[in-house]
């Protein structure tokens, strides 16, 4: 959790991240959540690489 300045305004934000491993396929899966001036914005994000 840490201080988000954007755009919007300033708050608070808090992102929870992983790695999902299939054999040479990476996936990260993340989630950010941003509490601005009363405002909750939450954004969901999905990758992979292959190597």
């Amino acid at each position: 959790m840490g201080p988000v300045f954007n755009t919007f305004g300033t708050g608070l934000g808090m992102n929870l991240y992983t790695n999902v491993y299939l054999d040479k396929l990476r996936i990260p899966i993340g989630l950010d959540l941003n509490f601005i001036g009363g405002i909750t914005r939450a954004q969901l994000f999905v990758s992979f690489s292959y190597r």
